[in-house]
């Protein structure tokens, strides 16, 4: 991979959790300059001790009031769900242009478009991480399937392990909303692979059944992309399942199952074949993570999800998928 990083100054990772950290270890990779800023004294030291980086603590807010967000380049929003909004608000006032936003960037639509209207007013990009586009394996399957003749067909099942969710590690909003706050990493990368619904048929059943997730535990439905792509989609909360993406050519079936991996079955065989790609950068971060922050950072931003993408999505595609 040839490395074009000549315009960054620096990267700015905002907050100091889990998904900081593994941002962290790809700025550290990639050896690009970056400093972080987190409210939490604990989790700030932890970051500051592994990889001997500058750490603000304090929050933003705090952050924005003694420094100047020029020095920056590329900033990326790791926050926790209920703060991405105001966070990404505040950024966009103090100047910041480039900003990647961990998903789903807002759990409304009003929040959404709160931050679009900014964008578009200080001429700022505001991206959506939805890390699983850039996975070895789904950039891979754009290419074999342009091969193939293009996609003919797709299936695809959103399920959540509800058993291994303690309500008590999230906030109730984004527990209520769980289809846009998770589950949409499978929805986004379907349409991200065969473009945007013209027409979606939507079912739910199974509602009140999840006391946290009362609109629906049942989904199921069908539709047709502009692309005049038909798929289909069948998550059981309260079943056994697991998030999977079935591609339909004329030459065969791609299993996305789970979604890092590539398995295959030719026409006329019952065999699912493991391809072999180059998985290197999946299993040295968290899958997907490389890619996307190498992208980014070189403001290659072809691949990647829009704010205002993410507000049309949520406004004719989540919302309608779970009953919201």
């Amino acid at each position: 991979m040839s490395n074009n990083l000549k315009k960054i100054t620096k990267v700015l990772i905002v907050g100091s959790g889990y998904m900081a950290t593994e941002y962290a270890k790809v700025l550290t990779g990639l050896n690009i300059a970056y400093e972080v800023v987190g409210r939490g004294i604990s989790n700030c030291k932890k970051i500051e001790k592994k990889f001997l980086v500058k750490v603000h603590s304090g929050g933003i807010e705090h952050f924005l009031s003694n420094n100047i967000l020029s020095e920056y380049s590329h900033v990326i929003n790791t926050v926790n769900v209920n703060f991405l909004n105001q966070t990404t608000q505040s950024l966009i006032n103090a100047g910041a242009k480039k900003i990647l936003l961990e998903k789903p960037g807002d759990l409304t639509i009003s929040g959404l478009k709160k931050i679009s209207d900014l964008s578009n007013k200080n001429h700022a990009e505001v991206l959506i991480a939805y890390n699983r586009r850039f996975y070895s394996s789904i950039q891979n399957l754009k290419k074999l399937v342009k091969k193939d003749g293009g996609i003919t067909g797709v299936h695809f099942e959103f399920t959540e392990w509800i058993h291994t969710i303690n309500p008590e590690d999230y906030d109730n909003e984004s527990l209520a909303k769980w289809v846009i706050a998770n589950s949409s990493h499978v929805i986004d990368t379907v349409f991200y692979l065969i473009g945007k619904p013209k027409n979606i048929s939507s079912n739910i059943s199974g509602e009140a059944q999840i006391p946290w997730h009362p609109s629906a535990s049942i989904f199921y439905g069908s539709g047709e992309t502009e692309k005049n792509i038909p798929f289909t989609y069948h998550a059981n909360w309260l079943s056994a399942g697991r998030w999977a993406i079935r591609v339909l050519t004329k030459k065969g079936a791609y299993y996305l199952e789970p979604l890092e991996i590539l398995q295959k079955q030719d026409i006329g065989t019952t065999i699912i074949e493991k391809i072999d790609l180059d998985y290197s950068f999946d299993e040295k971060y968290k899958p997907g993570l490389y890619q996307q922050v190498y992208n980014f950072i070189n403001n290659n931003f072809e691949d990647f999800c829009t704010i205002e993408s993410q507000l049309i999505k949520t406004k004719n595609i989540y919302n309608q998928i779970a009953n919201y």
